[in-house]
């Protein structure tokens, strides 16, 4: 992805980001998760590491020995369990993770879950034109109504490319109907006047041939991430709304930070390696959960189009430097600065 551009609902351009990175920094990435999940499986092989499928998790024991972690996991449709061991274990399960439900008791919420009002509709559209330069991400839209995000995920292979695309819209619930959930979603275009001259997405949405609908829920901070030799990572441990891919970028710094605190470690015990973990990223990973709750550019753009409301009216420049100023600072976490009330990291601990 190349760039980031912000539109009004009625076209109207409001910034665009660059979004290439510098030096040997790639910059964004637009990818299916498949592909991703596939690159991440085949590193593994390459460096024998064994990836166990289908594999749920059954028990945790902890009190058989004091150095050694035995997990009991069922097989898909098969009654007899294996059983792995090792010396810590990673809870990377999601928003509704098991491991922080029943593993991590030091939390007085085992699942701080906020629902925000609001739906993501969401698919992956094969071989749809190619809009603007090919290479940049499109988000139109502010607070209210219906947002829509478009970025290809695939190259331009002769005027057509794989597009991602997620439309969020405020509603007191979801339509739970797949099959009606392209009509649904059309009639929310047009009663919110959504238009894009380079970009039809009436088509784009109808020519998508599955269509899932996701409440927008994140987490409150938890108390911790950590409980004797286990640990969480990624949206187990922050679950933020999927602002800015923020979400995917917390947990791949969970994951370098894990890794130098294991590597830095010495003969530190596993309970000291994961508490080091936890305090490197911590408050940085809460604050960016703060900095996703409050959607800067969003309402940067939201309050163009109430200054602003006709369709032929002139976005003034300063809001481009506004929204460039904004995500400038939520790219840095610790620069950012979230609204009282809208989150808190705990800062009573010195550790964090």
């Amino acid at each position: 992805i190349k760039k980031q551009s912000y539109y009004t609902t009625d076209g109207r351009h409001v910034c665009t980001l660059n979004k290439k990175g510098h030096g040997s920094t790639p910059g964004q990435i637009g990818l299916h998760r498949g592909r991703l999940v596939k690159v991440l499986l085949d590193e593994c092989r390459a460096r024998d590491i064994e990836v166990l499928m289908n594999h749920h998790v059954s028990t945790i024991d902890l009190d058989s020995s004091p150095d050694t972690i035995i997990v009991k996991s069922s097989i898909v449709a098969n009654r007899v369990p294996s059983v792995i061991e090792g010396t810590m274990l990673v809870g990377a399960d999601g928003l509704n993770s098991n491991i922080r439900k029943h593993y991590v008791t030091g939390n007085k919420n085992k699942d701080p879950q906020t629902y925000h009002g609001t739906t993501h509709y969401r698919g992956v559209c094969e071989s749809f034109p190619t809009f603007l330069d090919g290479r940049t991400m499109v988000l139109s839209g502010g607070l209210e109504g219906v947002k829509a995000v478009v970025y290809p995920i695939g190259p331009d292979r002769k005027g057509l490319q794989t597009i991602n695309w997620v439309l969020a819209v405020k509603e007191d619930e979801i339509n739970e109907d797949r099959k009606t959930h392209a009509d649904h979603i059309v009639k929310l275009l047009h009663a919110n006047k959504v238009h894009l001259d380079f970009l039809d997405l009436e088509s784009l949405i109808t020519s998508t041939p599955q269509i899932q609908a996701w409440p927008m829920v994140d987490l409150d901070p938890l108390d911790t991430w950590t409980d004797d030799r286990i640990a969480l990572l990624g949206d187990a441990a922050h679950g933020m709304l999927p602002v800015g891919s923020g979400g995917a970028m917390a947990a791949l710094f969970d994951s370098l930070a894990l890794k130098d605190a294991v590597e830095k470690s010495g003969d530190s015990p596993t309970r000291t390696i994961l508490r080091t973990y936890e305090q490197m990223r911590y408050k940085e990973a809460s604050l960016h959960q703060g900095s996703c709750r409050v959607q800067p550019a969003e309402t940067i753009v939201q309050e163009v189009m109430d200054k602003f409301p006709l369709s032929t009216d002139e976005v003034p420049a300063e809001y481009e430097e506004k929204i460039r100023a904004i995500m400038s600072a939520v790219h840095n976490p610790k620069a950012f600065d979230p609204q009282e009330g809208v989150i808190s990291a705990d800062e009573s601990d010195d550790d964090y």
